[in-house]
């Protein structure tokens, strides 16, 4: 459908560094999807999500926190806490509120995004993503102790599963 192209559309610019174009064309699609499916729709959720991916790349991290923890909230209530989509929501949405110097909330969201991937077969970078907000998470928390050792074990997980998913030289963009 026409939401759905303009939403992939929006990706493409997001990835070529068009980061205004590719807000005004994910907002385009998001309305769409609204008109056509309401507002409690997963595709919407999806929309919601892309909308806060592109806002993070522009550094709107309070309008990313909005539209990511919308995009959750739905996927949550139309698919279940458990389903894959749910988790990288929450792995988003605690990368935004890390920045926001919210480290408490993001450390829950990402152990449970982290708890998710780990049942979950989801693609090696996915799994390393998560893992590199959780050890983010838990340095942003900790002082010293368990917690830090943890943290650069998850980190060093991050970088083995980044280099056998190839993107092991991408790994300081994470």
């Amino acid at each position: 459908n026409v939401a759905t192209a303009r939403s992939n559309f929006a990706l493409v610019l997001l990835e070529r560094g068009k980061l205004e174009d590719a807000e005004a064309e994910q907002r385009k699609a998001l309305a769409m999807q609204e008109q056509a499916l309401g507002t409690a729709h997963p595709s919407v959720a999806l929309s919601h999500n892309n909308l806060g991916q592109v806002l993070m790349a522009r550094k709107a991290w309070v309008d990313a926190e909005v539209e990511l923890r919308q995009g959750m909230e739905l996927w949550e209530q139309a698919l279940g806490a458990e389903h894959p989509n749910v988790a990288q929501a929450r792995h988003n949405l605690a990368k935004v509120l890390l920045l926001l110097g919210r480290g408490q909330e993001a450390l829950v969201l990402a152990e449970q995004a982290w708890e998710r991937r780990q049942a979950d077969d989801v693609l090696p970078d996915q799994r390393a993503a998560t893992a590199f907000v959780l050890a983010r998470a838990l340095w942003a928390t900790s002082t010293g102790g368990a917690a830090r050792v943890r943290a650069k074990e998850l980190a060093e997980r991050a970088i083995e599963g980044f280099t056998k998913a190839g993107q092991g030289e991408d790994v300081a963009a994470v």
